[in-house]
């Protein structure tokens, strides 16, 4: 472990560093069932290995990760989980993968079959969620819970009872969405708030403060993309404080700065590259200059509390041992975001507008992020066009869940409108009453 440490720490550049732990997943879950009789031992040797590019670009350009970051105590962790809250973290080899279920008040391991095992169920999985022909949801949620169908009767139980749930995936179950898993029997309730993180270490760094008042929100569009302005015209007419541009205007001219914004939403196309994660962009208009790429936005610093990538595949595109799907969902992480909600494959123009609405609605009435995001996913799945497990499954909430944003309806003034024009008319009709 140590030479891996020498080695991973030798480039300086965040993305060569990010290569080089790439292929230790083999060495490190192996290394983690070894200790699992000690769970305190086995978790420390995870967090080791997981996430550890994203901290260093959180720290900024430049800074080494300092011994205090890495890796953070399982007390720690147990500590900083909210009541109802379970963390559910894994570790992926060939032939082996360590899940260990964390709670305030216990820790529970388990072993599973590795990613050969399962390449053909997670095949199909990704096949079914993404297929138009695939409208019943409940073959797909099979599928979902064999990919996890190993773990013990202790540990359902608790992700049963569990009020939310943060997934710490790794290697190729990056591919499988555990929301899918809500309302499926024997698994998740179904009002289940499911969130994800690429690190445990990030739960003990999560702001309790929140945002004080109301929260404005910049949103910004593709204009070639109908349902992309539909969206933010929806939000703009609804909600209170919406700034909405057209993201090309915004970006092009430098007008509107999007590092500022409390609540950041943008709704375009994502341009991604797999090989190279950290070139992945929102596409807000045409050229260079209509393009926001992770990596710009990874080196800089955001003060959104909440960002929403509405886009296809804006979660990421390639999956790093240890690093976790890297993208635009990772760059704004890294750039201070608590929390993203992003899409893990291609979404439907209209649906997604609606799904936004649903989103922003219940975070106007007064839902946590991923609270809000579970108020989406239902009514999504409630209505009959869309209950297909492809419209609603692949949005995922990276970071903090908990997250409130006190976004506002925008107040309707058209019933005191009528109220006032009635009784303006009355008292025209009285005035002429009397001079009769």
């Amino acid at each position: 472990m140590a030479l891996w440490d020498a080695a991973r720490g030798l480039p300086a550049d965040p993305e060569w560093r990010e290569r080089r732990g790439a292929d230790a997943g083999e060495l490190f879950a192996h290394a983690v069932a070894a200790r699992l009789a000690h769970p305190a031992a086995a978790h420390a040797l995870l967090q080791r290995y997981k996430a550890r590019t994203l901290l260093e670009r959180m720290l900024g350009p430049g800074r080494e990760l300092p011994a205090a970051a890495a890796p953070v105590a399982l007390d720690e962790i147990r500590e900083a989980l909210r009541p109802g809250e379970v963390l559910l973290d894994a570790v992926e080899a060939a032939e082996l993968t360590v899940i260990l279920g964390i709670a305030a008040d216990t820790v529970i391991t388990a072993t599973l079959p590795g990613a050969r095992a399962r390449a053909d169920l997670l095949r199909r999985l990704e096949v079914a969620l993404t297929s138009p022909a695939v409208a019943d949801p409940a073959p797909v949620m099979h599928l979902a819970a064999e990919v996890l169908a190993g773990l013990p009767p202790s540990l359902r139980a608790r992700l049963q009872a569990a009020r939310a749930v943060i997934w710490c995936p790794d290697g190729s179950l990056h591919r499988l969405p555990l929301a899918l898993l809500t309302g499926a029997e024997g698994w998740l309730a179904a009002d289940a708030e499911v969130t994800r993180v690429p690190s445990a270490a990030l739960l003990v760094h999560r702001d309790e403060g929140g945002l004080p008042g109301g929260a404005s929100v910049l949103a910004l569009h593709d204009e070639t993309m109908p349902g992309a302005g539909a969206e933010t015209g929806w939000m703009a007419a609804r909600l209170e404080d919406v700034r909405r541009y057209p993201g090309f205007e915004a970006l092009a001219t430098g007008g509107v700065d999007w590092r500022h914004a409390p609540v950041l939403h943008l709704a375009a196309h994502v341009d991604l590259e797999p090989r190279q994660p950290w070139q992945s962009a929102v596409r807000l208009g045409p050229g260079p200059r209509g393009r926001l790429r992770a990596g710009d936005v990874a080196a800089d610093t955001v003060e959104a509390r909440l960002v929403v990538l509405s886009g296809c595949r804006s979660a990421g595109s390639d999956v790093v041992g240890g690093e976790g799907l890297l993208g635009l969902g990772a760059g704004f992480l890294a750039a201070g975001a608590p929390a993203v909600v992003a899409t893990l494959w291609d979404v439907d123009d209209h649906v997604a507008a609606r799904f936004v609405a649903d989103f922003y609605g219940a975070l106007a009435d007064g839902a946590t992020a991923a609270g809000a995001l579970a108020a989406a996913r239902q009514a999504c799945r409630a209505r009959p066009e869309t209950a297909a497990p492809r419209h609603w499954a692949g949005f995922v909430l990276v970071g903090d869940g908990a997250s409130r944003v006190p976004v506002r309806w925008r107040q309707a003034w058209w019933p005191l409108g009528l109220l006032l024009a009635g009784l303006a008319v009355g008292a025209v009709i009285m005035g002429h009453r009397r001079e009769v």
